[in-house]
């Protein structure tokens, strides 16, 4: 890898202060939400050793999540900016909607697995179950509460800012990932392998991306993280930082919370100072 800083150039939309415990039940409503994307990911679609059957990307144009096409002819979507659960085709056009506000998990399964088999997609292997657990219980009499228009608007753009922020990482890196949100943490997030094995395996390789409120910190952050299969990860000669903090035991990395952006003038700067800084010394460390 490079010694040369990673120069990060991105459109950031500017974030406005928000109260904490109301922005977390928001974000709790959309990660349980996005489960039947996972769902259907998992029930579906031929399992791949990641996981990466179940995630879904970001689209900043429709302010939705969008899981992997199904069938070869349809995506299930959550309308983040309006709470709804979608349909797509392979355009992305709309072909069913449905508010979330007031439903219950198994009618929102219910009314998927008859849209499922309307369009001739046999739902035989679907079923209302998970293989993680969330931190509040995905259970069938959970009923969904619409957020807030500002609080969905405002994760739409911690969405976006994220997803244009990690693709300018991208086009400057070599084997990156995708960049996709993970039902599991509710995290968006990119993979960069540092070294790969004989056969095809990572020996080492850097994360980063959004993170929701979690035991590490209350409130949403950035991360950058390293992870290595053979030999332990060395924070000595980490560079000081002007934004953020180095969590070298619990995360092997570092993290910038949003309130420390959103209280900055120039929130995209801080970013882009945090990200190139501790991306620097995680692909070349």
């Amino acid at each position: 890898m490079s010694n040369s800083m990673m120069e990060l150039n991105f459109e950031w939309i500017p974030l406005q202060p928000y109260n904490n415990a109301e922005l977390d039940q928001a974000q709790q409503e959309l990660h349980h939400a996005l489960q039947f994307i996972a769902l259907s990911g998992k029930y579906l679609l031929t399992t791949k050793a990641d996981d990466s059957n179940t995630n879904a990307g970001w689209d900043e144009k429709s302010n939705s999540f969008i899981g992997r096409l199904i069938g070869d002819k349809l995506h299930v979507a959550l309308y983040a900016a309006a709470f709804q659960l979608q349909v797509l085709n392979k355009e992305h056009e709309v072909l069913y909607r449905l508010s979330l506000d007031k439903k219950t998990v198994f009618e929102c399964f219910l009314w998927l697995k008859e849209i499922f088999r309307q369009e001739g997609i046999s739902t035989r292997n679907l079923e209302l179950g998970l293989h993680y657990e969330l931190p509040e219980a995905f259970s069938k009499d959970r009923r969904f509460r619409m957020p807030s228009f500002e609080l969905l608007k405002e994760l739409s753009f911690h969405r976006t800012n994220t997803d244009r922020m990690l693709k300018s990482v991208k086009k400057q890196t070599d084997n990156a990932s995708e960049i996709r949100t993970w039902p599991h943490h509710f995290d968006h997030a990119l993979l960069i392998p540092i070294e790969i094995g004989a056969k095809g395996e990572i020996l080492r390789s850097c994360g980063l991306g959004y993170a929701i409120n979690d035991d590490l910190i209350s409130e949403p952050y950035l991360y950058v993280n390293r992870w290595s299969k053979n030999s332990g990860l060395k924070f000595t000669d980490k560079p000081k930082l002007k934004h953020g903090s180095w969590y070298p035991e619990k995360l092997k990395g570092a993290a910038l919370p949003f309130s420390k952006i959103i209280n900055a003038e120039k929130q995209d700067q801080v970013v882009g100072e945090f990200i190139s800084n501790v991306l620097n010394f995680s692909l070349n460390n």
